[in-house]
């Protein structure tokens, strides 16, 4: 019995892990990107930017994008997502970001954003 559930473990890592493992792959190459710093109408007036998107063109089909978010300051990492889209631009809000049609990020990031941005 404890076989048996030894072999469903390791089976199930390999099922989970291996798509895992070629997500980071795939998000660890060096991709085309659009580069936009938060502009003027996506903030109040007189206060620098506080944010710059990026959109990548990852993977194998046209299709295959990825988002992050950077603080503009500190260049650090607020959010990463990848999406499936024929869009590739960025619509800001004052208090949105918008990187598809129907999918977008609240600003500032939520903190469970911030922490499956540091994960690889």
């Amino acid at each position: 019995m404890k076989r048996r559930y030894s072999v469903l473990l390791i089976v199930a890592t390999i099922l989970v892990g291996l798509p895992y493992s070629c997500g980071v792959w795939e998000r660890a190459q060096d991709a085309k990107c659009i580069r936009e710093i938060q502009p003027t109408y996506g903030r109040k007036p007189g206060v620098p930017p506080k944010y710059i998107g990026d959109i990548c063109f990852v993977g194998r089909s046209n299709l295959d994008y990825l988002f992050r978010l950077y603080d503009a300051q500190t260049r650090e990492l607020l959010v990463e997502r990848h999406y499936r889209s024929t869009e590739i631009e960025l619509i800001w809000g004052e208090d949105f970001v918008w990187y598809s049609d129907d999918e977008g990020v609240r600003l500032p990031p939520t903190w469970l954003d911030r922490l499956r941005a540091k994960l690889p």
